[in-house]
């Protein structure tokens, strides 16, 4: 392992007081460091996947139930909200906070943080690995933090405005802490590797990426599902290229902004099917994320192929 591969002194610290059993940081030096937002947020992604982790393979607290929407929500979503309010809460910090479950609402002046406890419920009540909690922490509306952490591979990415992202790997079997910045270097050969998000107005899309793959215009093509924001920190890490048909209801700022935030530190950009960057909430319909605009303008063609070839 190379000296690169080690956590920086911020990360350490940070995990250091976690471990340590310390509450959410409640100074922040200098209000244009986000580096010291950076701590709150990956403090309460932390408090997170803990609970997440250790419920996971248990009953998590009750049977999942559906919502209106037909999405489902177990108690466990409601108690990491209803944690970090109280923690956030205690620190005097002017921040307003908004969730999916506890305290839906749009971002307001100043600061806000944006969370989604459980990003990809379905993962969860299925343990499978595709679920996330995402955090975003915006300033008058703008993200200018992003937290995306992986409960089950204990991996913590983020990103902060002037700073380059980074990647956590906190070790689980003896190997210990690790942490690279985003991207992550290729280790295999230079191709177009694409994670499509399963759904079911998928499927003219899906079938003109399996012709593709056959033809050998793409290298590979996957759908793991789960949480959105694991496949744009997937096209952050650099290797897949992201699609979404987001058939669903406007985003909201804890659904895609964190994610957003880590596509476009790392040198990409999440775009709609005209080719326009998405904004931190109220987008709905496609949209593709990739590092690379050639990558993102092959797959805008393809997926306006495939919707037009289904509406004729």
């Amino acid at each position: 392992m190379t000296h690169a591969m080690v956590p920086s002194a911020f990360e350490q610290q940070v995990l250091a007081a976690w471990r340590g059993g310390a509450s959410a940081p409640s100074t922040v030096r200098a209000e244009e460091d986000p580096m010291c937002w950076v701590h709150l947020a990956l403090h309460f992604s932390l408090v997170a996947s803990r609970i997440i982790r250790t419920a996971r393979l248990g009953d998590l607290d009750g049977a999942a139930v559906l919502k209106m929407d037909g999405s489902p929500v177990t108690a466990l979503e409601r108690l990491i909200e209803e944690q970090v309010a109280r923690e956030l809460e205690a620190t005097g910090l002017p921040v307003t906070l908004i969730g999916e479950e506890t305290a839906p609402g749009q971002p307001a002046d100043g600061m806000t943080l944006a969370i989604d406890p459980v990003d990809g419920t379905w993962s969860l009540v299925n343990r499978t690995e595709t679920v996330a909690t995402t955090i975003a922490l915006l300033r008058d509306g703008r993200a200018i933090v992003g937290v995306v952490a992986n409960p089950v591979t204990a991996e913590i990415a983020y990103a902060a405005e002037g700073h380059p992202p980074r990647l956590l790997q906190l070790g689980s079997f003896g190997e210990g802490d690790r942490a690279v910045t985003l991207p992550i270097p290729p280790a295999g050969p230079d191709g177009l590797l694409v994670s499509l998000q399963p759904q079911r107005a998928a499927g003219p899309f899906a079938k003109l990426l399996l012709r593709a793959w056959q033809a050998g215009d793409l290298d590979m093509v996957r759908a793991p599902g789960g949480s959105p924001c694991l496949g744009l920190l997937e096209a952050a890490k650099g290797n897949f290229a992201y699609v979404n048909l987001w058939d669903r209801r406007e985003s909201e700022a804890w659904d895609l902004s964190a994610g957003m935030l880590l596509v476009r530190a790392a040198g990409g950009e999440v775009v709609d099917l005209d080719g326009r960057p998405l904004g931190t909430f109220g987008h709905q319909g496609p949209f593709v994320a990739a590092l690379r605009a050639e990558d993102r303008e092959r797959l805008r063609t393809l997926v306006r192929t495939a919707r037009d070839g289904d509406r004729g």
